[in-house]
Parts: structure tokens; sequence; C-alpha cells
């Protein structure tokens, strides 16, 4: 997934799906 890395930028995940940013980095959330 695009979320890997967490320097991404979130606009790179949405495009993916619904996206949640945490701490961690980010999380895909399907649902």
């Amino acid at each position: 997934s695009l979320c890997e890395e967490p320097g991404q930028k979130p606009s790179e995940a949405i495009s993916v799906g619904l996206t949640r940013w945490t701490l961690q980095g980010c999380a895909t959330v399907m649902g």
C-alpha cells in the first residue's frame, strides 16, 4: 500500500481509499 512510508502525503493515500492518519503513520480503512 502507499501507507508504508509515514513521510507520504495524505492526498496520495486518499486516492487509494479512505485513510486514517495516526502517530504510527497511516492506516487504510476499507470500512
